[in-house]
Parts: structure tokens; C-alpha cells; sequence
């Protein structure tokens, strides 16, 4: 044969073999880029996943820690003829106290974010702050010189003063301890609620103080309308007293004067 003819069935034949191999080269490749993205995406899942069930934990916790300051028992009430004047005292102890704790939570958000840990910015309020705080905070460092531990120890303060405030306060302060994250953050948005439900309740108060004004007089009208009429017509007053029908309208009109004074005292209370 020719040796020309041969010549051009070698390179066909070569040609083949370069046909042959060199798609499954680059489908090779690409084999293995798909595989690197699978990887990849196997890798982010992963992350994703673990992030989540991260958060998971962390609402769990929250929760949990949210169902056991809730259960907390509340101090049984006083009975006694000083039970009103103790529970005056009482209230003003809890304004002068909720007045102070904004300020309180912004002074350890400043100690944190200077680089202060969290008990030496207590240990700042304790020292700088108004009473009540100043006491309860003091309290808190005297529970950890003890031996307890700052979740142990914050706890004390709602003991103390069982008030929503002070459980958000000690739920922030345990969240952080047992899950971490950024305190400081979490302590600046309290302290913004805490000043925007001490702003609630001042306009609840001047809204309610026009009701209260107005039950006031109410209430008191029929009294003073009475001891008027004795003394301008003594004798137009005596059967409402001396005769048994009079006594009966008198207690009637007794009993229904307390239910009025009753519902229009409900009407101007409001829980917050």
C-alpha cells in the first residue's frame, strides 16, 4: 500500500483517541467541580443548620428562664390595721425604685462597653447610685463575696422587689450569663423600655387624673350636699334619721353609694 495512505489512517486513528479521551478529561473536571460545589453547599447547610438549632437553644432558654422568674411565689399581703399606710409606703418604695433602675441599667451599659466587667459596673451603681438602688445592688455583690454565683445572686433583686422591671432586668443579666452574647446591647434595649413604660404610665396617670377628680366629687356630693341642708333647715334632715322608713332609705342609699364609689374606684385603676 501507499505509505501515504497509511500516514492519513494514523491520524485518523490518533484523531479517534484524541476524541475518545479527551471529553471524558474535561468531563473529569467538571466532575470534580461539581463535586467541590456539593461540598460546599453540603458545608453551608451544616452551618446553617447548627446556627439554627443554635438559636433554637438559646429561645429554649430564654423561654425557660422567662417560665421560671414567672413562677416565682409572690410575698403573701399583709393584714392589720396598718395595712393601708404599709401599703402607701409600699408604693412609694417601688416608684423611688423604678425611677433609679433606668438610670442603674444605662451606668453598667457604660461600664461594659469601656471594657469593665459586669460586676465592677455593679460595684459602680452600688457606689454612685440614689436609693433604693444603691442598697440592692450592694446586696447583690454582698450574695457573690458569699460564694454566689451572679445569676444566684441578681435573682435576689426580684425576690426583693417583685416587679416586671426588675424581672426583665434579671432575665437579661441570666440569659447572658448561661447563653453569652452582647450585653451591652441587650441592657441598652431594656433600659429603653424601661424608660418608655415609666413614660406609659405618667400618661396614663394625667389621662386618669381628670377621672379621678371627677369620681372624687361624685363621690363625696351627697355628703356635703346633706350637711348643708342640716344647717340651713335642721328639721328637714330629722325623719331621714328618726323614722324607720327614713333608716331605710338612708342604708339603701348607703349601700348603693358604696357600689358606685366601688366600680368608679375600678374603672380609674389601671395594671400596667
Amino acid at each position: 500500500m501507499n505509505p501515504l495512505v497509511y500516514i492519513v489512517l494514523g491520524m485518523v486513528g490518533l484523531g479517534a483517541l484524541v476524541m475518545a479521551f479527551v471529553p471524558s478529561l474535561l468531563g473529569s473536571s467538571r466532575a470534580d467541580k461539581r463535586m467541590k460545589a456539593l461540598q460546599g453547599d453540603i458545608q453551608a447547610n451544616r452551618r446553617e443548620t447548627s446556627a439554627a438549632r443554635s438559636r433554637d437553644e438559646r429561645r429554649k432558654q430564654i423561654a425557660q428562664t422567662l417560665r421560671q422568674q414567672n413562677e416565682t411565689p409572690g410575698k403573701a399581703k399583709g393584714h392589720g390595721p396598718l395595712q393601708v399606710w404599709l401599703g402607701h409606703k409600699r408604693k412609694r418604695h417601688q416608684n423611688a425604685y423604678l425611677d433609679e433602675l433606668p438610670n442603674a441599667v444605662e451606668a453598667i451599659v457604660r461600664g461594659v462597653k469601656s471594657g469593665l466587667p459586669l460586676n465592677d459596673s455593679m460595684r459602680l451603681v452600688a457606689k454612685e447610685a440614689k436609693e433604693p438602688i444603691k442598697s440592692e445592688f450592694q446586696r447583690v455583690l454582698d450574695q457573690q463575696a458569699l460564694g454566689k454565683s451572679t445569676t444566684e445572686a441578681v435573682q435576689m433583686l426580684f425576690d426583693r422587689m417583685p416587679l416586671p422591671e426588675v424581672n426583665f432586668f434579671v432575665v437579661v443579666i441570666t440569659v447572658q450569663q448561661q447563653a453569652g452574647g452582647n450585653l451591652s446591647e441587650a441592657l441598652g434595649n431594656l433600659s429603653r423600655v424601661l424608660r418608655n413604660r415609666k413614660k406609659m404610665k405618667q400618661k396614663i396617670k394625667a389621662m386618669s387624673s381628670e377621672a379621678k377628680a371627677s369620681a372624687g366629687i361624685i363621690g363625696s356630693l351627697p355628703f356635703i350636699v346633706g350637711i348643708l341642708v342640716t344647717l340651713t333647715t335642721p328639721a328637714y334632715m330629722v325623719p331621714l334619721f328618726s323614722t324607720t322608713t327614713g333608716q331605710i332609705w338612708l342604708g339603701i342609699a348607703a349601700v348603693l353609694m358604696g357600689i358606685g364609689v366601688f366600680m368608679m374606684n375600678r374603672m380609674i385603676q389601671f395594671d400596667f
